[in-house]
């Protein structure tokens, strides 16, 4: 009988695999599991809104001071009927100044934290998904006040431009610029919710909750 060949760990060489598997290299294992590319995806999209968010936050914190600087150095440049429209502009510009740095300097925490949070994905921590909540919570909430404040700053600009303009605004139809910023608002309201809502609606996905589980 011929002899067996042993390899140098004392085993067989000549042993058949077993049915429908084949051989692997001696210390090695099977293919790495797949990796998901949702994370860079979201990641990358929280990062960049983030980011955009809390630079335009910080200038819209800013704005308020710059536009009054601007038309307080304007005074007395311009007169005529134009004159009463401008002071007019300039009050209902200073009665929201401080609701508009507050609401401003708010916005730039919570960009800071979808910035935070996109980060956070994309290096799988498992501490993005309830950041991301948070700021789409958050988000939602701040986007329903924003265009509730932004109709109303509109409305009185509105009675402000007849009581100054009567004659020049008669000729468009009544209830017009109303339709028009209730249009703009319910816009506004749809591109607010819209990133929120999908990370909410994703992150609430099983297979999703049980990949973030096995994150660090």
């Amino acid at each position: 009988m011929q002899d067996e060949q042993v390899n140098r760990d004392g085993q067989p060489e000549n042993q058949l695999a077993q049915p429908g598997t084949s051989p692997t290299p001696h210390g090695t294992s099977g293919p790495p599991p797949h990796r998901s590319s949702w994370p860079i995806v979201l990641g990358i999209v929280a990062i960049v809104f983030g980011a955009a968010g809390f630079l335009g936050n910080l200038w819209a914190t800013a704005a308020p001071f710059v536009m009054d600087q601007i038309m307080s150095s304007m005074t007395g440049e311009i007169g005529g009927e134009a004159e009463e429209t401008f002071h007019a502009t300039m009050e209902i510009t200073r009665a929201w100044m401080s609701w508009a740095v507050g609401f401003g300097l708010v916005s730039v925490l919570v960009s800071g934290l979808l910035l935070v949070g996109g980060i956070l994905l994309l290096m799988r921590r498992a501490a993005s998904l309830q950041l991301l909540r948070t700021w789409a919570m958050v988000r939602m909430v701040m986007v329903v006040v924003g265009a509730v404040v932004g109709l109303r700053i509109q409305q009185q600009t509105f009675e402000m431009m007849r009581s100054t303009m009567g004659a020049e605004l008669d000729q468009i139809p009544a209830g017009f610029l109303g339709a028009a910023a209730m249009f703009g608002t319910v816009i506004s309201l749809l591109f607010g919710w819209a990133l929120p809502v999908f990370f909410l609606i994703w992150f609430a996905r099983q297979a999703i909750k049980d990949e973030v589980e096995g994150w660090m």
